[in-house]
């Protein structure tokens, strides 16, 4: 039995992505089937297939936009802890980068939310000494923190 493939096997007949998507996907289907039925596939299926995802590179990166965003926000105290918390269960140094690093990088993977919850850092950060977190947020925020110091 001879395979039939559609037109938009063809990059050429492919005017957007979906085409191209539906065209990539019947392809490796049919090659698939073959493969499973012990029979060789066809070397025009290897070339078919690589000039739909070559198009589909280039329609993606020209749809693409480049673009460096800074984006300010404020935290609060339980979330500088939960942070300075992160720094010592994964054994960075709490330092002022690195925890800044943190909070970035928890904004990135869980959204702002992880601000206004600090709670979603995770249960595992918990078991974090208390003495240890306290020593780095006194390193961290010096005169703030001169409140919560113990007197002598």
């Amino acid at each position: 039995m001879k395979t039939k493939l559609s037109p938009y096997t063809i990059a050429s007949n492919c005017t957007d992505l979906t085409d191209i998507r539906d065209g990539i996907n019947e392809i490796q289907d049919e090659m698939k089937r073959l493969v499973s039925e012990g029979k060789n596939v066809p070397s025009f299926f290897y070339s078919r297939l690589s000039k739909l995802q070559t198009k589909r590179k280039k329609i993606e990166q020209k749809n693409q936009i480049h673009m460096n965003v800074t984006i300010r926000f404020f935290i609060d105290e339980e979330t500088l802890t939960m942070a300075v918390r992160h720094c010592l269960h994964f054994q960075i140094e709490p330092s002022f980068p690195n925890v800044k690093k943190a909070i970035r990088n928890a904004v990135l993977n869980n959204g702002r939310s992880i601000i206004d919850f600090p709670e979603s850092w995770g249960d595992d950060l918990m078991d974090v000494n208390q003495v240890e977190v306290d020593k780095a947020l006194r390193l961290l925020k010096p005169d703030s923190m001169s409140n919560f110091a113990p007197s002598k």
